[in-house]
């Protein structure tokens, strides 16, 4: 079968797309890659879950069922090699000197599903910990969807090999207008002796040069980057240490600095303190904060606060570090500038969730990490809506309340606005609903209860979509989508939308009401 070059706008990398319909007879130049046709292993949205180097085949011990993105994302399963199997050329023995190592991996994007499938193929010629031996390196692969740093799925270990071959499979559940502006990245690390995670090296590759037709397949190769040029926090980062002692059942948080925190605009100084909050199922146990300190970008706090924490509940708290702006003259305003969750899966992905892990593997001992600051608010505007499930009418009620901050059109004095509520399973549309329209509103007070039709069999595989539309005057009704929120099961959600989802199962006949920020 006949494989069609695609030209990708990037130095190092190649690209092989399948043609819709083959040609009788193979030309020599063309690589013999095959449609890769997936071959799951386990049960479909199992996430592969970090840990600190243990083998691939032993998930760690502490882990939990729900998570922190706007977008789903979940391991799709192993890939059949065979498929994926090209000729030997070039691109598989000549490498560059002082060469990092080469990724080769395949992209999907089903637009009617909105789901973007990434396949990891193999590497080659990673560096070894060792000179001249070619096994002193256990690699592994983290793939996030920038600029959402906190979310990654990851890729199974590999034992002893700088040339690993993974064949596995991830989603991510995204829409077509928000791909446009995400980028993939694929972090390679090794694993050393004591444990250690090392940094080999980033492949980034922008889907706004997504060259694609719906379903196709495109095989990619691309090298390793230095991780300095990655992107940073615009917000600045914080610094924080955590210890906790089992025996006395004592979370301790050291926040000792912040830097490159920015002036805001028309001021000639930054004041700023620290607010530390723990939480626990989504329940604030505790808050605390450091003294304000003035004047600098890159302020010294050094203050530790106790918080009491039982063992039983390591798997189900999390912690907010926060960076605040004070506004002298105020009455002591505090402003956001951003902010650090760290815990267990159910709320942190990367080092994040390390730095959470490290503690709890390392009782009573000092775990400090600098962690960028990031800023959860949408600038497309927020939905609040509440969920009941009654199991014995088998009956779903969405109660859309009210949205907020939702911009108005440039050259309009005012925004009309609806809510489109949409039922789905396994991917297919059951039932849609609107709200009336409100009229020049930027926070509009909907107000509307619908009902659904959904049996406890099909709660593990359908999610709801809250929509606001914009509803233009005179358009003939035109209706353009401002943004959206997905709440679902583990397949299709993660963050504060999976924990919505999940408190209503497990509250049936209770109202359960959020807040969402909407997304593209």
């Amino acid at each position: 079968m006949v494989l069609k070059q695609n030209t990708v706008n990037s130095r190092n990398v190649q690209a092989f797309v399948l043609p819709s319909t083959p040609p009788k007879k193979t030309r020599q130049f063309d690589r013999p890659v095959v449609s890769p046709r997936l071959e799951t292993s386990g049960a479909l949205g199992v996430p592969i879950y970090p840990d600190s180097g243990s083998d691939s085949s032993s998930p760690p011990s502490r882990r939990s069922s729900t998570e922190g993105p706007q977008n789903s994302m979940f391991s799709l399963g192993t890939i059949d090699p065979d498929l994926y199997k090209a000729t030997q050329d070039d691109s598989e023995t000549n490498f560059p000197e002082d060469h990092l190592g080469r990724v080769w991996f395949a992209l999907e994007y089903q637009r009617e599903a909105e789901r973007l499938l990434v396949s990891l193929i193999k590497i080659k010629n990673l560096p070894s910990r060792t000179a001249g031996s070619s096994n002193a390196c256990d690699p592994f692969v983290k793939i996030f969807l920038l600029p959402d740093e906190r979310r990654f799925v990851q890729s199974k270990f590999k034992r002893k090999t700088t040339n690993p071959k993974f064949d596995e499979s991830f989603v991510f559940q995204v829409s077509y207008k928000a791909l446009q502006t995400r980028t993939l990245r694929l972090t390679v690390y090794d694993v050393d002796r004591h444990k250690k995670h090392r940094t080999l090296g980033n492949v980034l590759y922008p889907f706004k040069d997504f060259d694609y037709d719906d379903g196709q397949k495109i095989v990619l190769w691309k090298d390793l980057e230095e991780k300095s040029n990655m992107e940073t926090s615009d917000l600045g980062e914080v610094q924080f240490s955590l210890t906790y002692n089992n025996h006395l059942e004592r979370l301790t948080v050291v926040v000792l600095r912040a830097r490159g925190i920015k002036k805001p605009t028309g001021m000639a100084a930054v004041d700023t303190c620290a607010r530390v909050t723990l939480m626990n199922s989504n329940h604030v146990l505790k808050t605390k904060k450091t003294n304000v300190v003035t004047n600098s970008s890159d302020p010294l706090y050094n203050e530790s606060f106790n918080f009491k924490l039982s063992p039983t509940q390591l798997d189900t708290s999390s912690l907010s570090v926060a960076i605040l702006q004070v506004t002298p003259g105020d009455e002591g305003y505090e402003r956001q500038v951003g902010r650090v969750v760290v815990g267990p899966f159910m709320y942190a992905r990367g080092k994040e969730l390390e730095h959470w892990t490290e503690m709890v593997n390392n009782q009573k001992d000092m775990v400090k990490r600098w962690h960028a600051l990031t800023q959860e608010t949408s600038d497309l505007g927020e939905v609040q809506f509440s969920l009941t499930y009654n199991n014995h009418l088998e009956r779903l009620t969405v109660v859309v309340l009210r949205a907020r901050g939702i911009k108005k059109p440039t050259g309009m004095a005012a925004v009309d606005t609806c809510a489109r509520v949409t039922l789905m399973n396994s991917n297919h549309v059951l039932k849609t609903k609107k709200t009336n329209v409100v009229t020049n509103s930027s926070d509009p007070l909907y107000n509307e209860s619908f009902n659904f039709k959904l049996g406890p069999t099909q709660l593990d595989t359908s999610s709801l979509s809250v929509a606001i539309l914009q509803v233009t005057p005179g358009d003939e009704g035109y209706e353009r989508q401002v943004g959206r929120v997905v709440v679902g099961p583990f397949m299709y959600a993660r963050g504060k939308e999976l924990e919505h989802w999940t408190e209503m199962v497990n509250n049936q006949k209770d109202m359960v009401k959020r807040w969402h920020a909407l997304t593209q």
